[in-house]
């Protein structure tokens, strides 16, 4: 899931970084690679939106053919650029430019013409209905596949437990939903409202989960997300700040002893378009 700060810095994409291309869907990503054996190889346009720092082109690059020509985009300029340095040189990458825009504003000029894949990772659950159907509505006028993976489900399990857990998602959860500038963001609800509007749209859509499973080996990993959860929470729940921060405590102290093990829930989609020559979707 992504932080719960819209703002990123490349510390946490890198902490973050081993964890989400472990949990991603092989599959999803096999059956897009079939995809667009079929595409134009000397025109195979696919652009990355809410690049960060290029983790999903790394993942990416090696498992989709060659001739990949890669539109990146971020808000950031400075994880552009890192991006852009880390991505050039992956195998099967043609090329690499950088877009920096407004991703709520600006979303109809930082899609290129002519692409033929869309893809964002961590990014959905910070989206309002309306940029998706906007984001929808593009992938089907340009007859462009769209792979969204790492969409935070909502779904977290916490060992050992402790009492104060399920308040703390629960709060973490609606935290989520606020809006971050471009409406009220769907959060854990993100992937299966996309999955919806794609299949409204014709698309095939196919979605499996990708969940992060945390034990003692990533201590900073869990230390990050366990402090940033009890941000959100303390700023979704005021009045129970100090049991938050007590909760925090207890659970930094299981990290740091090596007994904490964390279960987050995520979702991959690919959606392919109406027309493409494919069979079937998922339930």
């Amino acid at each position: 899931m992504p932080h719960p700060s819209t703002v990123f810095d490349s510390e946490w994409l890198s902490i973050r970084e081993a964890a989400d291309h472990s949990a991603r869907s092989e599959s999803l990503t096999a059956r897009l690679a079939d995809w667009l054996v079929d595409r134009d190889a000397a025109n195979l346009r696919l652009c990355d939106l809410g690049c960060g720092s290029g983790s999903n082109v790394r993942y990416l690059a090696p498992r989709l053919p060659a001739g990949q020509r890669w539109c990146l985009v971020d808000h950031d300029a400075g994880l552009l650029t890192l991006a852009a340095e880390r991505c050039r040189d992956l195998p099967g990458v043609s090329s690499v430019e950088t877009l920096e825009g407004d991703l709520v504003g600006s979303l109809d000029t930082l899609i290129p013409e002519g692409a033929v894949l869309i893809t964002a990772s961590a990014l959905l659950d910070l989206v309002s209905e309306q940029w998706l159907s906007r984001c929808v509505s593009l992938a089907a006028r340009r007859g462009a596949a769209c792979l969204i993976t790492l969409s935070y489900s909502g779904d977290v399990s916490l060992t050992p437990a402790l009492a104060e857990d399920d308040a703390v998602i629960q709060a973490v959860n609606a935290h989520q939903r606020q809006d971050k500038g471009g409406g009220p963001a769907l959060g854990p609800d993100a992937w299966s409202v996309c999955a919806s509007l794609f299949r409204e749209a014709g698309f095939s859509v196919f979605h499996e989960p990708s969940v992060w499973s945390l034990d003692a080996s990533q201590a900073a990993l869990q230390d990050n997300l366990l402090t940033g959860w009890a941000r959100a929470a303390g700023e979704w729940l005021p009045d129970s700040a100090p049991s938050v921060s007590a909760w925090l405590d207890q659970r930094l102290q299981r990290v740091r002893r090596g007994e904490s093990r964390i279960r987050v829930g995520h979702q991959d989609l690919l959606a392919l378009p109406p027309g493409s020559g494919t069979v079937g979707s998922d339930a």
